[in-house]
């Protein structure tokens, strides 16, 4: 790239860097507010807010990253031809092609960026993220050992806990789960500790019953107990949330899964989704080209540029979204999830091709 273009370059990714940063930050701060009540519960300081924070850029670079670019290319060329810069460029014989490249090479490195934070750093982060609610969740039972009163460690489950002996065991030990709509489940131990065997976070509960209502019918059933051992994980989680989700699984395990027909339908959503969120950066610029193009790279018919490449942008990544959540059970759906955003790429790119053809003819 020359100077020019060097200049073209600097300013769409400045443009896209700000834009990415506002909203990411927003987004990130409202995820981060979903997480108050465990914070607060859990004593955490400052740091685990900063840790929240960290964890979530790559979610959001995926999801805002693409739109940000498109924004920062249409504003770009539309603050240029406001200046006459397009004018005065074009003047000296340059193509589009020459305006574009630089918006081009950007669109490729924010591409590539993306497939590796989707294929690698995503479930990794992900997968902090769900260490980092676990750890809240032991500390907030921690905590209600030690003082007595009714915890709520989340929504619809309660802790309670007598006292705390000098030995760290557990006096009367409460728990009242709710979280379930059609089934309460209550434990009760005289006794019990917090222990951690090979790395996990173990509760014992000694000399007790487990007993299950039918929150429709109302009826019950019991379990008496002398011992019951159980990772905090599986008693303080729903089933379902049970190890690591697919979100939460790095890419090489998900393929595995996948190829040797043990995978469930989310593994195989969550594999399409990763091998199409980068082919949406590709996508969007070639939606922002075609509208730089055919209005023809002077000031005439720009002012609805943005606001119709972004209903452009954001009716494509809805279809997306709506192909991916039935991509796990159809594998025509998952066919076409990839084909869209390609699709895409070859129509605007063709269109705006063939328009630019004709308009040198001329």
């Amino acid at each position: 790239m020359d100077l020019i273009q060097k200049s073209i370059f600097k300013r769409i990714a400045i443009r896209a860097l700000i834009i990415y940063s506002g909203v990411g930050f927003i987004v990130i701060a409202t995820q981060i507010l979903n997480q108050v009540t465990r914070i607060i519960d859990a004593r955490q300081n400052v740091f685990i807010v900063l840790e929240f924070f960290l964890f979530f850029v790559p979610t959001i670079t995926v999801s805002i990253l693409p739109f940000a670019l498109l924004i920062a290319v249409v504003q770009t060329f539309d603050l240029m031809e406001e200046d006459n810069e397009v004018a005065i460029i074009s003047a000296t014989g340059a193509r589009p092609s020459y305006l574009l490249t630089p918006a081009a090479v950007l669109t490729a490195l924010i591409s590539v960026s993306i497939l590796l934070i989707s294929l690698f750093v995503e479930p990794a982060a992900n997968r902090m993220v769900r260490d980092l609610i676990n750890s809240m969740k032991y500390n907030a039972i921690q905590i209600a050992a030690g003082s007595g009163a009714l915890q709520e460690v989340e929504s619809g489950l309660h802790v309670r806990i007598a006292e705390q002996g000098a030995n760290g065991s557990l006096d009367r030990v409460f728990i009242l789960d709710r979280r379930d709509d059609t089934t309460e489940q209550t434990y009760y131990a005289k006794s019990g500790w917090l222990l951690e065997i090979n790395g996990l976070n173990v509760l014992r509960l000694s000399d007790g019953t487990i007993q299950y209502r039918d929150r429709n019918s109302g009826g019950t059933s019991q379990i008496v107990f002398d011992n019951y051992l159980v990772d905090i994980e599986s008693l303080f989680s729903r089933s379902s949330d049970l190890g690591y989700r697919p979100r939460q699984t790095g890419t090489s395990s998900l393929v595995r899964s996948w190829r040797y027909g043990s995978s469930s339908n989310s593994v195989q959503r969550e594999l399409v989704r990763r091998f199409s969120d980068w082919l949406y950066p590709l996508a969007f610029f070639s939606i922002a080209a075609f509208a730089v193009v055919r209005t023809g790279l002077v000031r005439r018919r720009v002012g609805a540029r943005l606001p119709v490449c972004l209903t452009a942008a954001a009716v494509l990544k809805v279809l997306g979204l709506v192909l991916i959540g039935r991509a796990g059970s159809s594998n025509t759906a998952a066919l076409i999830t990839l084909i869209l955003p390609i699709g895409t790429i070859l129509l605007f790119s063709m269109v705006t091709l063939t328009g630019y053809i004709k308009r040198s003819e001329r």
